[in-house]
């Protein structure tokens, strides 16, 4: 497994969707932090803190994780790199566990891209305003949601051959992932009463609080909350608002589901007929 991975490593050097999505992921980073510095210092809105812009890049790794794990695994079938390592007596567990592993470490480079362009803010803001455990915390969960993604993304590109297929399905399952987590946070960000505006002589007056029909409360209340917190997406939805309230239970879950795609893709690769 290790030359497989080494030759993997190689290949990435050379790869140019990886080196242009760290190089737009850090550029991101950088202008939105700059953004938030100018506001800040104009007085557009509140007082802040850094971690409260420092990681809202976290909702957009998952699309770069997708953008370069379909080219670079698919390539593998169409240029015969996968035959090829089968041939040479690599079994294929080891080819499916190497590939999830490059894609992971591809990510998690474009990640610290990220990190890196996010310090442009600390002149303005000064460093993280929550504790340092609490820092390792938010980027201990990114890492792990990351993985999640990744055993997704190399699930897709290892199962189905067909470039074009695969990344389309790759692409849609994280914009997928991401619409079903923007619902459940709209659900659950809801007010329990609300007031209308009504127009009168004396000008715009408030009517007395009522209960919101919207509003979720109770065991499903408790269910989207521990759906968000499960789904990658939601946890970067969590992460880029600085409302992380379970971290453990974003560990937990990352975990789970990194594992559990992973052996099923393991699974399926190996009963595979990859003609």
């Amino acid at each position: 497994m290790k030359r497989l991975f080494r030759a993997n490593f190689v290949r990435l050097l050379g790869d140019k969707v990886f080196w242009i999505s760290s190089g737009i992921l850090l550029i991101y980073a950088i202008v939105y932090m700059l953004n938030a510095c100018r506001q800040e210092r104009s007085g557009l809105v509140g007082t802040h803190f850094l971690e409260d812009y420092y990681f809202q890049f976290a909702i957009f790794i998952g699309l770069f994780a997708a953008v370069f794990t379909t080219p670079y695994l698919s390539t593998e079938y169409s240029d015969g790199i996968m035959r090829n390592k089968i041939i040479g007596g690599h079994t294929r567990k080891n080819i499916y566990l190497s590939n999830l592993a490059l894609s992971f470490l591809a990510s998690l480079f474009m990640t610290f891209m990220g990190f890196l362009g996010g310090l442009v803010g600390i002149p303005t803001f000064g460093v993280w305003k929550i504790s340092g455990f609490s820092v390792f915390c938010h980027i201990l969960i990114i890492i792990m949601f990351l993985l999640t993604f990744c055993a997704v993304f190399t699930f897709i590109s290892m199962i189905l051959p067909n470039r074009s297929i695969s990344a389309v399905i790759t692409i849609l399952t994280f914009f997928g992932l991401l619409l079903m987590a923007s619902m459940m946070m709209n659900k659950l960000d809801q007010p329990e009463m609300i007031s209308d505006t009504i127009l009168t002589k004396d000008g715009i007056q408030f009517s007395d609080p009522v209960p919101n029909p919207k509003y979720v409360e109770g065991k499903i209340r408790d269910l989207l909350d521990f759906a968000v917190d499960f789904l990658p997406a939601g946890q970067g939805i969590r992460l880029s608002v600085n409302e992380v309230q379970h971290p453990v239970r974003m560990l937990l879950s990352s975990v789970f589901a990194a594992v559990f795609i992973t052996v099923f893709g393991v699974f399926l690769f190996e009963k595979k007929d990859l003609k």
